[in-house]
């Protein structure tokens, strides 16, 4: 809980001393949950720094998949599905179409999902979409998203949503509508933890250049 706390504060130092610490703990005593638990954490931490620019995106992908590793070997399928989602927002991350797709294709593999899986799957097609060109399709999926967050008080994933829409909006060469969803969000952050304003922030200012990047 520690870990957690101090990951979603942006206080990584921290954040990674506890998850450390939690994982000697749990290794010694043969608790795999915590031990999958904390690994998952360890794999949004890391995300967070690649997302900042603090870490490569590779280092995010080798945590999620140490997570999965264990989770495949526990044989439990609500940490799989975690660390998928991991590596689908990694392969958004790096550019990585085939991540993105076997994300989508063992979240899938999963239902029911649980509601914030259902989010990041919705995210991760909508992403798939935008690298495909289809911005329309893109945008719908991200209206879907933000409202499907908006009704769980998913209010980080609905931040994702919202710069997605404008993203799709600028990709298809309406500006307007663009800086319309992206000024939605300062508004929707104050329900998010400090590090998801970090994030959000730095997306839409690179996203005024490059409208392609995904918020996830």
């Amino acid at each position: 809980m520690l870990a957690d706390a101090y990951k979603d504060d942006g206080r990584h130092a921290e954040a990674g001393a506890y998850i450390e610490r939690g994982l000697a703990l749990a290794r010694g005593y043969g608790l795999p949950h915590a031990t999958m638990s904390l690994l998952t954490s360890s794999g949004w931490m890391t995300y967070h720094r690649a997302a900042l620019g603090q870490a490569d995106v590779e280092e995010a992908t080798a945590a999620f998949r140490a997570a999965l590793e264990q989770a495949t070997r526990s044989a439990e399928r609500r940490y799989a599905a975690d660390a998928w989602s991991g590596l689908g927002q990694c392969g958004v991350r790096a550019g990585d179409g085939q991540m993105i797709d076997d994300a989508i294709a063992h979240l899938t593999a999963a239902e029911p999902l649980p509601p914030h899986l259902e989010a990041r799957r919705t995210l991760l097609r909508a992403a798939r979409a935008m690298r495909a060109g289809n911005y329309d399709d893109a945008a719908a999926m991200y209206v879907d998203a933000a409202s499907f967050c908006r009704a769980h008080a998913l209010w980080s994933r609905e931040v994702d949503a919202v710069l997605g829409q404008g993203a799709a909006a600028s990709r298809a060469g309406r500006t307007e509508d663009a800086e319309r969803h992206w000024s939605r969000i300062d508004d929707l952050l104050a329900r998010c933890p400090r590090v998801r304003h970090q994030i959000a922030e730095q997306v839409r200012r690179a996203m005024r250049t490059d409208s392609l990047l995904c918020p996830l």
